[in-house]
């Protein structure tokens, strides 16, 4: 049986066949390290086999390592951004439901008066900016699992931010980018053998009620006609169920953060 080091981690112990199929494969850095039982030390992979790995194999293992010599996105700005998030999100909310009962009490007070709204522009200001921070949080994240050696991923950092903005499909198939990053967090190079956070379920099946009963209210105002009152209270209600995800997206932003920064070594960008 035979232990590797690689990347910083150790790994194994692994049958030599194993070896001998990751190192034709391309996988194993060239700086990647071998022991096994009566050795004295670790040594280099290339003695194991004494061969250079086929061209296209060997064209894979370059880029392995040109990714191991890139630097990560510092895991500090990245916590920036989630805590930054938090604090957007939480105004967000705030703003949205107070303004939404001041549109209320107005219609009781003075029907005929101009629309109270005050903090209408100030609030969708607020989820904008926290979107942004919550998708370059999503980009670095899903840039840091790659460096780290998670291999075959299903989206792409680019992609995984994308389907976060493109209408009807954002509803579905972000909860499948989490998914992912969820597990590469607990363990880069073997993610597709670990658990995904409860959490991410959650905020996927929150999202979905809340995405549905504010489809069902719109759909009852359009179809049943409401009075303006009527109308506002669920206009208010509409706003809240929408932000609420939000919240709990906090938790899902929380958790990933912790699991990767586990593995988060000093090769990081300043």
């Amino acid at each position: 049986m035979i232990y590797l080091s690689r990347q910083g981690n150790q790994e194994g112990p692994f049958p030599e066949d194993e070896v001998r199929r990751l190192h034709e494969a391309g996988e194993l850095p060239r700086a990647t390290l071998y022991w096994q039982e009566g050795m004295a030390d670790w040594r280099p992979v290339a003695e194991l086999f004494g061969a250079t790995p086929p061209p296209e194999a060997l064209a894979r293992l370059q880029t392995i390592e040109s990714q191991a010599s890139e630097p990560l996105p510092d895991p500090r700005a990245t916590a920036r951004a989630y805590t930054i998030c938090i604090a957007l999100y939480l105004v967000d909310v705030t703003l949205a439901v107070i303004s939404g009962l001041l549109g209320i009490w107005q219609i009781h007070v003075s029907p005929d008066g101009p629309p109270l709204n005050p903090f209408a522009s100030i609030s969708g200001l607020f989820g904008l900016t926290a979107l942004v921070f919550l998708l370059i949080w999503l980009y670095r994240a899903m840039k840091c699992v790659r460096l780290l050696g998670a291999r075959h991923m299903p989206f792409s950092p680019a992609w995984s931010v994308a389907w976060f903005l493109i209408p009807l499909v954002n509803v579905i198939v972000p909860v499948f980018v989490l998914y992912g990053l969820s597990k590469a967090s607990r363990d880069p190079q073997h993610w597709r053998q670990q658990p995904a956070m409860g959490m991410v379920i959650v905020w996927f099946v929150v999202n979905l009620l809340c995405v549905g009963i504010g489809v069902f209210l719109s759909s009852y105002i359009l179809t049943e006609g409401s009075t303006t009152t009527q109308f506002s209270q669920h206009q208010t209600i509409s706003t809240a169920l929408a932000a609420l995800p939000s919240l709990f997206m906090i938790f899902v932003v929380r958790q990933i953060t912790q699991a990767l920064a586990a593995h988060l070594p000093d090769r990081t960008a300043a």
